[in-house]
């Protein structure tokens, strides 16, 4: 039986750059063992059979032999038939075994069976169809399992892929072959539904329509004929039916599930599937294994702030930027929301949270219908929400993204709350009310449940148009804690709901026709189309005229910090009823994770009796807090400050002032837990008067720089008693502090002394937490770094206002900090750059070198250095690149400095594995000057670095101080020779062999160089100047040395150098060819070999 050998088939098509598969590998090895049975029996077909048998019949037999018989029928399409005869033959096990194997390689294997962006299936792929197809008519017991797996193998949004159509063409044609067996398997059918369904929307092209005719009457036959299988989807095959109800395929289904409900199996209507959470898998089988595989790693292993070039690349990868690709988002969506729940340990984390990937999701969006279809993913859970029933985590993600985004995005967080509100009213009439309960729910159990705070986040947003917070406020009522804006009655009736809890009695609809401006004249489903248009608000009214508002494409995955609040923990009601233990574990999950991070909602009206002297005063603080009058707001906190300063009595004075603390924090926390201003000198003077958080800083700054004594421990301890309480009020106070010294002019210039309050503020804190056993200077350096990370986390642009400042007034900690390094290099920008660098160059501020220290040589600066750069190996590229950027520019006034540590830094210029380092070194030896201590080292480096080291910084030298590098070659060359050898330059001396190979290797280059440009004869004209005595010193070597090699090397780079007979000179050396086979081997640095000569040995 003739056929292809092991060696020449492939079961994977994998590429140079990827490891070799496993499961290939014992597969190719078992078909090894066959194809020596099938030759040692010459074909025998008897023969062949008895020694199949007889392999069976050893440990593990029987499963290599199927493994070598599966991989011939996939690999060997000509001998595929006989395979399957002898795979027939030997089963003993009901195909387990091959059913399991086939799994296995549809799950995780089938789109390595095909090149990387192939037009077409591959043979390996389409034997694999066949071979299913074989074993479905034979009834084989499991199959279905693998036809699952290659369900889920069809990728949503792509229909650019050949592969993708025929994969979907194929099992679309082997179900409708196959009815009677699909109609016996009661797991497939709803998978098939599901899946077909989905695959439907994208084929409505009339070039598809034989496709998406096969798609429409499987999934119609599957539903009308198989109904009690199809309902346990839930409420998703109502989505997903919607999206194609208009379909010609789909529309008479459509009309009798909405019409003629009871001829499905005893459906009542609609809502009886809206009432059936849908599982799992279904929601989990829209992706395919590596499409989740990738986005899981975005979620689980990637911090936020770090995730936009995976992001780029997972979109560029699975087609979310091409035409029609963005069909795939709300399958991802619905992913995240439904089926990946996180770990207690990630929701605690910095890691990537779920709420800013579906931000990133809903920004890849281009056509209105894609957004209302993300959307309408995001919130459909929403809309039948039930405490009972449902999750938490849900509804979690879209929660944090309205919530999130208020402060950066507002324009998001209206959107998406206007579209919630349209999608409840316009779903259709007679589930508007269900609608709006199930909203309710869903965002009385966020706040319940330590999702949110509070839902005040929006109803007290002052840029959000009136009509939309009126109906949040009787919408959500009961769940707005600290709104002190009453709720209309004519709201709550419009918007059906009567003032009850979710865990009281249930919200009621009000009797008669709702009177929401959001009503459709036809009792019909939501279209995404409808949706999209469907807004009653004006977008020219979202927000007040003057005020701004960010573009939707606005980076909504840049917003990595997340709110910390109070540390007073929010209780968990228990909800009433038997409850689902899913949703029990995950709520209690859910608020454990977030019960550090959410306050108890504390009402800023009610004024504490200690404070009750000063209640008139804390009345027009909040009044001017709530009219936005900054004037009377800095003069009342002043005069309240300085009265309670003078309270009689220790123990009233420190309970005054912690509680005078809580109430400014009351008014300015939501300034302190949204991100900060824009670091720039004219958006700071635009809003330093108007923010109260910029306002209630500075006031607390001057009072304690400028007061009594007294007057400065009250605002110590006011802010001391707001730390205690929020963490990142310290965080706040140094952005405050930091940005209000950037001038007019737009450049910052720091005084000496420019955060004394904020230093008083961590003293403090160190003091207060002193019983714990933490130094007062350590603690102090682990507060710093603290804010330090947190202002980075909420916007990498902090560094252009803060940086200058911390690292002038706390030098001791910053300057030379590991971390504070590491944090700047990552969140540079080109503008941001180039004023840093700036002020390095200037000696304007220090990050990495103490300038005292690198000027008095002081010992150990360089072995912290080397340290710095060990661990920077481990960075990212751009990082590294950064990272050198500062080196060179904090370096380029220290030529000390550099002539020390340059030699050092050599030792890590590996090109192969650090090319930054090299780039590194070159760039600062570039703003260097070539002195004998800093060229000398570069003649000692591998030959594998000349040219990117060596030559490029000599050529650099020679163009730009050609009389310096003329001096300093003289002067290697005479220590080489071991002529006028001082003691202090003893540590810069080289092998002369390799000064000389290094010379050598420039002038070829030169000299190929020279042929092209004539004004390079000119400038090594000026370096022979340079080095008066350097013609000389290479003459008396050729002279007086006895070495052959280096006679040779002197001889051929005196003619290099444009001087002496070529002719004689090679007859006196003997050789033609000096050099270029030492370095086309790869030899130099003292390891020359004798060169080949003609003639001579």
């Amino acid at each position: 039986m003739a056929g292809k050998g092991s060696s020449s088939i492939r079961l994977l098509k994998l590429t140079e750059i990827d490891e070799l598969d496993e499961l290939e590998q014992i597969w190719l090895g078992d078909y090894r063992e066959l194809e020596e049975i099938l030759q040692h029996t010459n074909d025998n077909d008897q023969a062949i059979q008895t020694e199949l048998h007889e392999k069976c019949q050893q440990v593990q037999g029987h499963t290599h032999m199927v493994q070598a018989l599966l991989c011939g029928i996939i690999c060997d399409r000509n001998r595929s038939q006989q395979f399957l005869r002898y795979l027939h033959l030997i089963v003993k096990d009901g195909y387990a075994v091959c059913v399991k194997q086939l799994e296995k390689l549809a799950r995780d294997k089938f789109p390595k069976m095909n090149d990387r962006n192939a037009p077409q299936a591959s043979q390996q792929q389409m034997q694999l169809l066949w071979v299913v197809r074989e074993f479905v008519n034979l009834r084989v017991q499991g199959i279905d399992k693998v036809c699952s797996a290659l369900l889920r193998q069809i990728q949503g949004g792509n229909v650019r892929s050949g592969t993708n159509r025929w994969l979907n063409t194929n099992l679309c044609m082997l179900f409708q072959e196959s009815k009677s067996w699909l109609y016996e398997q009661t797991q497939l059918i709803p998978m098939v539904f599901y899946t077909f369904c989905r695959l439907a929307a994208d084929h409505a092209d009339p070039k598809y329509d034989k496709l998406r005719r096969m798609e429409g009457q499987i999934c119609c036959d599957l539903f009308r004929d198989k109904f009690n299988e199809c309902k346990v989807i839930g409420r998703e095959a109502v989505r997903l039916l919607q999206q194609v109800c208009k379909i010609p395929e789909f529309e008479a289904l459509w009309e009798d599930i909405l019409n003629n409900p009871q001829q499905f199996g005893g459906m009542n209507d609609i809502s009886d599937l809206f009432s059936v959470r849908t599982p799992k898998d279904f929601l989990q089988s829209r992706l395919t294994p590596q499409m989740e595989e990738q986005l899981l790693f975005i979620m689980e292993r990637v911090t936020m702030g770090q995730q936009q070039r995976y992001q780029r690349w997972f979109m560029h990868k699975w087609g979310l930027t091409e035409p029609g690709g963005d069909a795939l988002i709300p399958d991802l969506v619905r992913y995240i929301c439904g089926f990946h729940h996180p770990s207690n340990e990630v929701l605690r984390s910095n890691l990537v949270q779920r709420w800013a990937v579906v931000g990133w999701l809903l920004k890849c969006a281009k056509t209105p219908t894609s957004v209302a279809n993300i959307k309408l993913a995001m919130f459909y859970d929403w809309l039948f929400y039930s405490p009972r029933n449902d999750s938490v985590m849900n509804i979690e993600p879209a929660a944090l993204l309205i919530t999130r985004s208020i402060p950066k995005w507002l324009d998001i967080t209206v959107d998406l709350m206007e579209f919630m509100f349209a999608l409840a009213d316009l779903w259709n009439k007679p589930s508007v009310d269900r609608c709006r309960e199930g909203i309710f729910h869903a965002a009385a159990d966020c706040v319940q449940k330590g999702v949110i705070k509070s839902w005040a986040q929006v109803s007290m947003c002052p840029q959000i148009n009136p009509v939309l917070r009126a109906r949040v406020r009787a919408q959500f009522k009961g769940f707005c804690h600290g709104d002190p804006e009453e709720v209309a009655s004519e709201d709550i009736k419009a918007f059906g709901f009567r003032s009850s809890s979710v865990h009281g009695s249930t919200p009621a609809p009000s009797p008669g026709q709702s009177r929401s401006q959001h009503q459709t004249a036809e009792d019909e489903p939501l279209s995404p189309r409808t949706l999209q248009s469907s807004s009653s608000f004006d977008e020219s009214q979202r927000l007040p005229s003057g005020s701004s508002t960010s573009s939707v494409d606005a980076p909504v995955v840049e917003a990595a910090s997340s709110s910390n609040h109070s540390a007073a923990s929010t209780s968990v009601p228990s909800v009433k009823g038997s409850e689902s233990t899913e949703v029990d574990e995950e709520t209690e999950h859910f608020s454990r994770a977030n019960s550090e991070d959410v306050a108890k909602p504390r009402d800023v009206i009610e004024i504490p009796n200690i404070l009750i002297d000063v209640s008139k005063q804390l009345k027009s603080m909040q009044e001017a807090c709530s009219t936005g009058n900054s004037s009377m707001f800095r003069d009342c906190l002043s005069n309240v400050v300085k009265s309670v300063a003078h309270f009689e009595g220790n123990d009233k004075k420190k309970n005054a002032l912690k509680a005078m603390g809580d109430v400014l924090l009351n008014l300015i926390e939501h300034e302190i837990n949204g991100p900060l201003l824009a670091p720039s000198c004219e958006s700071i003077t635009k809003v330093k008067e108007s923010n109260l958080m910029f306002l209630s800083f500075r006031i607390l700054e001057s009072i304690s720089k400028d007061g009594e004594k007294s007057l400065q421990e009250a605002a110590v301890n006011i802010a001391s008693s707001m730390q205690a309480l929020n963490k990142k009020v310290s965080t706040s106070l140094l952005y405050t502090l930091s940005a209000s010294m950037l001038m007019q002019s737009g450049e910052l210039k720091p005084s000496e002394k420019a955060l004394p309050f904020y230093r008083k503020l961590l003293e403090q804190e160190a003091r207060d937490n002193h019983e714990s056993g933490m130094d007062s200077d350590k603690a102090l350096e682990s507060y710093l770094m603290r804010d330090f990370r947190e202002l980075f986390a909420d916007d990498y642009k902090n560094v252009a206002v803060v940086l200058p400042v911390v690292a002038r007034e706390f030098n001791a900690i910053v300057v030379g900090s590991q971390e504070v390094v590491n944090l700047v290099s990552g969140s540079l920008t080109p503008s941001t750059t180039c004023d840093l660098l700036t002020s390095l160059s200037l000696g304007e501020m220090e990050l990495i070198f103490r300038h005292e220290g690198l000027k008095t040589a002081s010992s150990g600066w360089d072995d912290k250095i080397l340290s710095l750069i060990a661990r920077s190996l481990q960075w990212d590229a751009s990082d590294q690149h950064a990272l050198w950027q500062i080196f060179s520019a904090e370096l380029a006034r220290h030529q000390n400095a550099v002539e020390t540590l340059v030699p050092k830094l050599l030792q890590f210029a590996e090109s192969a594995s650090h090319p930054e380092v090299v780039m590194g070194v070159v760039q600062i030896l570039s703003t260097s000057q070539p002195t004998v201590r800093l060229v000398g080292p570069l003649f000692r480096l591998p030959s594998t670095l000349w040219k990117s080291v060596c030559v490029s910084s000599l050529a650099r030298w020679a163009t730009l101080h050609p009389g310096m590098l003329g001096r300093s070659l003289e002067r290697l060359l005479e220590l080489s020779t071991g002529t006028n050898e001082a003691k202090e330059e003893s540590d810069v001396k080289c092998e002369l062999s390799s000064l000389l190979e290094v010379l050598v290797f420039w002038a070829d280059c030169f000299e190929a160089r020279a042929m092209r440009d004539d004004t390079w004869s000119d400038v090594m004209t000026r370096v022979l100047e340079g080095g008066r005595d350097l013609r000389a010193t290479l003459d008396e070597m050729t002279k007086t040395k006895s070495d052959a090699k280096l006679v040779q090397l002197a001889t051929r780079l005196t003619v290099k150098l444009g001087y002496g007979d070529v002719k004689k000179a090679e007859a006196e050396a003997g050789s033609k060819r000096v050099f270029s086979d030492t370095i086309a081997t790869g030899e130099g640095n003292g390891h020359v070999k004798r060169a080949k000569t003609e003639g001579s040995d």
